[in-house]
């Protein structure tokens, strides 16, 4: 169990990255909280495509296009290991 020093932590850690993050908490076995995850998923903005989108930042390892600094989303930039993902 997380006490709520560590949670708060844990968000002060998340704000120091990204001051514009949500922070929702949730108990995986009680499943509290996740009426408001459902809520923020739910009002999320809808993305059909990610192709010539950017990745914030590089993937890291050296064995694909991202891993050696490519950002660009979509087939015309990838290669080696990386596979598309159909959902």
């Amino acid at each position: 169990m997380v006490s709520q020093a560590e949670r708060e932590v844990f968000a002060y850690n998340i704000r120091q990255v990204n001051p514009l993050a949500s922070i929702i908490n949730l108990n995986g076995i009680s499943g509290q909280g996740t009426f408001r995850l459902l809520r923020s998923v739910l009002s999320a903005p809808e993305t059909d495509t990610l192709v010539d989108r950017y990745l914030r930042f590089p993937m890291p390892a050296a064995h694909c296009s991202y891993c050696v600094g490519q950002t660009r989303i979509g087939e015309n930039y990838q290669v080696d290991l990386t596979k598309k993902m159909e959902f």
